[in-house]
């Protein structure tokens, strides 16, 4: 592994992960890098000789694969890492990969069929973007990819935000990305994502309410902005977390104006279980929004990762089933017709939320699909089973299979 020399993290957290494989063994070494940033400096500490330098260490223990565990290539570029994998093999007669490529091969291994967010703001500028769109284009054929123009930092608390999001999206943004809990003004935010939605005729996806506080109720001005801007049924909301820690009766009345609304939920259990309820001293909340009454009231909910292997969601593999079965767990939802609905919540009810006209298997429909070796839905949920084959506009693109065998005694 390459790592550099400032990363604190990689090290032990890579250790843990191969805690069950005793026959695998990692070795480190590190390049100078003591700044993260989009200026000349800082981005000369990512020249390939220092690396090939640091690579070469590794070379001399003989190992049998040399990655570049870092995320340079979200700026860089995939070609940056591209090059530098091929330099590594023509001079060491070693493969290589990276963190990035390998989080492309996943993506196409697993069939994600939509991402976002791309995050725009005045440290980074467009260059998230830039890299998203070449992401999309090389990719097409595999994936279908969504950008979302989102201001993680807010629009008004950092100047120059609000124009270059109006930038990315004239550039080839699908959706108008908000946070409002994360600016000076909520309401202001979120009144200014509904006018450019509106301008640019692009659908709505914000992240709200992310907390145990009951009193925080943005929802309830999205809920009057989607119908003030009529963009019923183009509008999602992530999180959503505070609305579990509501009254039931007060969570239930607002769930109705969403359902009047049309506004679509994604829950986010990796995510929302590991941060929230820290404040509770006992009796912690699960910090999850209220799947189970949403559906009550006619919500369309359907579920995400958010992230994986970051401070937010320190674990995951970008697995949709995996979430349906840590859902399952935390929501209570045990029966078979809970399955089929969590099938759902990340096949044709993710669908709807994303405005995808797919709605079933059927002749004359788009022929994108996953084919599992699972005997029954509720295994499939249960087993997440591995055996998968792909299918995209009618192209078998990516398989996993599974070798088991019966060791005799």
């Amino acid at each position: 592994m390459l790592t550099p020399s400032s990363n604190t993290i990689l090290e032990p957290a890579t250790y843990r992960m191969l805690t069950d494989m005793p026959e695998v063994s990692v070795h480190f070494s590190r390049f100078v890098v003591r700044e993260i940033s989009l200026t000349d400096h800082a981005n000369q500490q990512f020249r390939d000789e220092p690396m090939l330098e640091a690579a070469g260490l590794l070379a001399d223990a003989g190992v049998d694969l040399i990655v570049w565990n870092g995320t340079s290539a979200s700026w860089l570029g995939l070609e940056k890492d591209r090059r530098f994998c091929g330099a590594v093999k023509e001079k060491f007669g070693i493969p290589a990969a990276t963190s990035a490529l390998a989080l492309m091969d996943a993506y196409e291994a697993l069939q994600v069929k939509r991402v976002g967010l791309v995050e725009v703001d005045p440290v980074t500028g467009l260059k998230s973007m830039e890299a998203a769109l070449q992401l999309k284009a090389l990719y097409r054929s595999l994936i279908t990819i969504q950008l979302v123009v989102f201001p993680q930092e807010g629009i008004f608390q950092q100047a120059g935000t609000a124009e270059l999001m109006k930038q990315a999206i004239a550039m080839g943004g699908d959706a108008v990305g908000g946070i409002p809990y994360n600016d000076t003004d909520a309401l202001e935010h979120l009144e200014w994502v509904y006018r450019l939605a509106s301008e640019t005729g692009l659908p709505v996806d914000l992240h709200v309410d992310f907390s145990d506080n009951p009193e925080q109720q943005a929802i309830l001005d999205i809920a009057a902005l989607t119908v003030k801007y009529g963009l019923q049924g183009r509008v999602t909301v992530a999180h959503l977390t505070a609305l579990g820690s509501m009254e039931p009766d007060e969570a239930r009345a607002i769930a109705a104006r969403m359902a009047a609304a049309e506004i679509h939920v994604i829950t986010l259990p990796a995510t929302d279980l590991y941060l929230n309820g820290r404040g509770d001293t006992h009796k912690p909340r699960r910090g999850l929004t209220p799947v189970r009454l949403l559906q009550e009231e006619g919500v369309n909910v359907c579920f995400g990762t958010n992230n994986i292997r970051n401070a937010f969601t320190p674990f995951g593999k970008g697995d949709p089933l995996d979430i349906a079965f840590l859902l399952a767990q935390t929501t209570y939802m045990g029966t078979r017709a809970d399955a089929v609905l969590l099938l759902e919540m990340c096949t044709t009810r993710a669908a709807k939320a994303l405005n995808l006209a797919y709605t079933t298997l059927a002749a004359g429909t788009a022929a994108d699909f996953v084919l599992t070796g699972a005997q029954d839905i509720c295994d499939l949920i249960y087993d997440r089973t591995p055996e998968r084959i792909v299918w995209k506009n009618g192209i078998r693109t990516a398989e996993t299979a599974l070798n088991r065998f019966v060791l005799s005694p």
